[in-house]
């Protein structure tokens, strides 16, 4: 999963230490963190940003006075992170950093860590902060990972669950599940399956008496 960190560049000691608690999780290959620390010189940095919170599937809010503070973090990151939290197309975790007045926000209406909403700065140790984030943000992943796959859409709008197809293979051609089955029912209909299945009594009565008259005289001696 790909996550987008909005914070204020004063918290940014914060967001180092969160980075190395995380660390487990992306050596795990579960996650790869992006801020805009990661824009290169040279680099279009308003471009940049957005395609990065359109592409992610996690928005983590870093909240303090400051990011509050911040126009750009709160007019242009925090609301489209809202935007697509409310589409359903990424998930936002606000992480409250310090105290501040953040109820009355966006977002206040989301579940926000560490546990309780308690800011990372008032526990007596900050790495028990730091681990109740990491093992909060595990289980949004495991749950994530349970999600089903998306319906894909039918002409007319209407959308079916995706399938997976069996292969058959028949006369050494490979069809699958619903080409079989389209296959029965276009025999069934046209009478194909009784052709094919039911044997011809005539051939089976001239078989019968063929063998208990032997071979024919014209042919060639059985040994």
């Amino acid at each position: 999963m790909r996550i987008f960190v909005s914070y204020s560049h004063r918290d940014e000691g914060t967001l180092e230490r969160l980075k190395a608690h995380l660390s487990p999780l992306r050596r795990d290959g579960r996650i790869e963190t992006w801020y805009d620390r990661e824009i290169r010189a040279g680099g279009e940095i308003d471009g940049e940003i957005s395609a990065e919170l359109e592409a992610c599937d996690i928005v983590f809010l870093l909240i303090s006075p400051d990011f509050l503070n911040s126009d750009y973090c709160m007019d242009t990151e925090m609301t489209r992170a809202m935007e697509r939290h409310e589409e359903g197309s990424a998930r936002v975790i606000p992480i409250i950093v310090e105290d501040c007045y953040w109820k009355t926000s966006a977002f206040k209406k989301l579940k926000a860590l560490p546990k309780d909403g308690k800011p990372i700065s008032n526990w007596t140790n900050e790495n028990t902060a730091f681990l109740n984030i990491v093992e909060e943000v595990a289980r949004v992943l495991d749950d994530m990972d349970r999600a089903p796959v998306s319906a894909e859409p039918e002409p007319g709008g209407a959308t079916r669950p995706e399938t997976q197809s069996r292969k058959y293979r028949s006369s050494g051609t490979s069809m699958t599940s619903t080409e079989v089955t389209f296959e029965t029912r276009h025999s069934m209909r046209s009478g194909d399956i009784s052709r094919r299945r039911r044997p011809s009594w005539t051939r089976l009565r001239n078989s019968a008496v063929g063998s208990r008259r032997g071979p024919k005289r014209n042919s060639p001696a059985l040994w």
